[in-house]
């Protein structure tokens, strides 16, 4: 495994007013050596989720490499005596994922040293040498540090193990959407011989937030708009969490469509929706724009055909205390979330007549403005600078039997 940054220059050229992050700004980059074996495709471990764990198993101890580098020794204590040393700065081993502050070889745990980025066959530089000798510290000439796996990015695995002739011509596929704990990749047919150790490196790489890897197969269900997947590592669990827009949504993510693209475009038209407004949702998914448009107090009719979106948008409302369930309970207040399962021309219609019908309470609306005139009606923390009482909608126009037809007539004549 080799590291490589850019040239440092020396000390006594270095501009004392350089902040430290400056001075810090090239990273090392640490790359896999070029001993890992790459695959052909042809490997039988390739074909299973399983077999393709094992492979990776067994292909981790190839990345390994030991570097022998120069360090200082010193006390916890006097750590802040070269960290903030912009002079020092520059030679620390500066890579990510490696500590350049690391427990002593003697193992004295209260001696720390400073790894620094020269290797045990280079002269010690007369900055680092001067620092040491100012402050009475240790110089270690050697100590061995190991980089392996657990050090590179899943591209750079990916880019040692798969065949140069890919990687030359197509990168490595480690572009992915997250859906809760779901990684859901689009692979190319290139990399479908390889797409389990795809999904294992992914998933090791991403141990804290990731469970499951799938990926996209070409069918579409043509009526629900949700796609076919493949289980490529990880847990065969596919109900999604998903946090967005204040609101949290669970559903089974193998038969609903949920793009997590459109969060800006729903954020967008959340924050246009006000009390005592009705917004007629036709094809609502699971909720993300109908929950969090409920939320603000607007009266939301929502409408899924696909059964298990349905399901789960109920399931969310109800979680995000948005759901009307009762029937006449949407007389009573003003905003909620009404869920429905019908074809979206039916709904349209429906939709209508139940608006009409509906009667808004008509309660008075307290809403606290700011001096910028920002509502502040969920702060409940802030103070009111001033009321806006905001007048009950009207009521639906008369018929024409109810029009008092005597005054209509002497309007007229007169």
């Amino acid at each position: 495994m080799s590291t490589s940054t850019a040239s440092q220059e020396d000390a006594s050229g270095t501009s004392s007013s350089m902040t430290r992050t400056a001075l810090r700004q090239n990273k090392l980059v640490i790359s896999a050596p070029d001993t890992v074996p790459r695959l052909t495709g042809s490997e039988p471990l390739l074909e299973t989720i399983q077999g393709s764990a094992e492979l990776l198993e067994q292909l981790k101890p190839s990345f390994t490499t030991q570097h022998s580098l120069q360090a200082i020794g010193l006390s916890g204590r006097q750590l802040p005596l070269l960290t903030k040393d912009e002079t020092i700065l520059p030679y620390l081993f500066n890579a990510a994922g490696v500590r350049y502050v690391q427990p002593h070889p003697n193992g004295d745990a209260s001696q720390r040293i400073l790894l620094l980025n020269v290797p045990s066959s280079s002269p010690t530089p007369q900055v680092v040498l001067s620092a040491i000798a100012k402050h009475n510290l240790q110089l270690v000439p050697s100590f061995t540090l190991e980089l392996g796996y657990d050090h590179l990015s899943s591209d750079q695995v990916l880019e040692a193990l798969l065949p140069k002739t890919i990687v030359d011509t197509d990168g490595v596929p480690t572009g992915f959407t997250i859906v809760g704990h779901i990684a859901h990749l689009n692979l190319l047919d290139v990399y479908l011989p390889y797409r389990f150790l795809v999904g294992h490196v992914i998933l090791s790489k991403h141990a804290g937030t990731l469970r499951t890897v799938v990926n996209k197969l070409d069918s579409i269900d043509t009526e629900f708009r949700f796609f076919q997947m493949e289980l490529l590592a990880g847990e065969e669990d596919y109900t999604a969490r998903v946090s967005e827009s204040d609101c949290v949504f669970e559903f089974d993510f193998r038969s609903v469509y949920w793009n997590s693209r459109l969060h800006a475009e729903h954020m967008r038209l959340i924050r246009k929706c006000r009390p005592n407004q009705v917004l007629a949702d036709v094809m609502a998914g699971v909720g993300p724009f109908a929950v969090p448009a409920a939320k603000r107090g607007t009266w939301v009719l929502a409408n899924d055909l696909n059964p298990s979106s349905y399901q789960s948008l109920i399931k969310n409302g109800r979680v995000n205390k948005v759901l009307l369930e009762e029937e006449g309970r949407k007389r009573e207040v003003d905003g909620g979330l009404v869920a429905t399962c019908m074809d979206g021309r039916e709904f349209v219609r429906w939709s209508m007549e139940e608006t009409w019908k509906r009667g808004f309470a008509g309660k008075r609306l307290k809403i606290a403005l700011s001096s910028t005139g920002k509502s502040m009606l969920h702060d409940k923390t802030a103070t009111p600078l001033k009321q806006q009482t905001f007048p009950a909608s009207p009521s639906p126009p008369l018929q024409p039997h109810q029009i008092d037809t005597s005054t209509a007539n002497s309007s007229t004549t007169s």
